[in-house]
């Protein structure tokens, strides 16, 4: 037991002195990003289902990320050797989209899977907004190589219009997505001697979902109705990986990023709502999902 304690003190010892740590740095970052999106809700009095789904909905978007270690003005006010305290760092980053292609089809279906009403359209317009910001640790394995967790929060928003084809007496329909969660998951970085690689999985853990679904037409009185479907059930896993290379004096530097996500809120409510705002038959959501999958470029500074 002493001879391992022994070995373990000198490991640590060793990856004082070789430790590999966080990069401190700011980057602006313009790509394309590919989005699918489905939800479907119970129904009763009619009883069935009825089912929102988006599919191509190509996006560009802009945005910055940010990784900044513990600085080394804490670190040096410790009356000991915290060489640990080098390997905190927090990392956060913010992107808009914006896109005006895509498909979307509204389907209407009772029990017996007869469609009871079906909207085609294109998308017209559609926006997107995420946020995630988080903490984590690297243990060092070497000079070239280290791991370690990460938590964190995230927020992501989508909102499109449809421009329904083939429902004369629908002029269009709105839908807007909202995912709240939490984080747990594992960040990686490389140093190869020319570039920096970071890669990362993150599971979340959903805190809420929100959607919120509004048609309009002209069919009697300029007809409406809406629903809000909220879920606080459901989880999502994001896979992501990044390549940065310096620029001349090593301070700035380019790079590219690809990230894979996908989210899920499951059983919840749903409330109808027509023209004058009077709550219509009861219904449930079943779920919603929701896959994107981006590839970014960006130019950055080191400090």
């Amino acid at each position: 037991m002493l001879v391992n304690k022994w070995m373990w003190g000198l490991v640590l010892a060793f990856n004082a002195l070789t430790a590999l740590e966080p990069i401190s740095d700011i980057n602006v970052s313009g790509g394309y990003r590919n989005d699918r999106f489905t939800s479907t809700i119970r129904t009763f009095n009619p009883d069935g289902h009825d089912r929102i789904k988006m599919t191509g909905l190509n996006i560009w978007e802009v945005g910055a990320d940010m990784t900044l270690k513990l600085p080394n003005v804490f670190i040096d006010r410790c009356a000991c050797d915290y060489w640990w305290l080098s390997q905190f760092y927090t990392r956060g980053s913010v992107y808009w989209g914006r896109s005006c292609y895509g498909h979307c089809k509204e389907e209407a279906k009772d029990d017996f899977d007869l469609i009871l009403a079906s909207a085609r359209g294109k998308v017209h317009r559609a926006h997107t907004f995420d946020y995630n910001l988080a903490i984590g640790w690297l243990f060092p394995f070497n000079y070239s190589f280290a791991m370690g967790p990460v938590v964190g929060i995230s927020y992501n928003k989508l909102n499109f219009r449809v421009n329904v084809d083939n429902f004369p007496s629908l002029d269009h329909f709105r839908f807007s997505s909202a995912y709240h969660s939490t984080f747990v998951g594992l960040d990686a970085l490389v140093d190869t001697g020319c570039a920096y690689l970071r890669g990362g999985y993150e599971y979340h853990i959903l805190h809420e979902w929100t959607g919120n679904f509004k048609v309009r037409g002209d069919v009697v009185d300029d007809f409406a109705f809406s629903d809000r479907r909220v879920s606080k059930r459901g989880y999502g896993h994001v896979l992501y990986g990044e390549a940065r290379f310096p620029i001349e004096d090593f301070y700035w530097e380019w790079g590219i990023k690809g990230q894979l996500s996908f989210f899920r809120a499951r059983r919840g409510s749903c409330h109808f709502y027509d023209t004058h705002g009077i709550e219509a038959p009861d219904a449930h959501t079943k779920y919603a999902k929701w896959l994107s999958l981006s590839l970014v470029a960006d130019l950055g500074y080191r400090f």
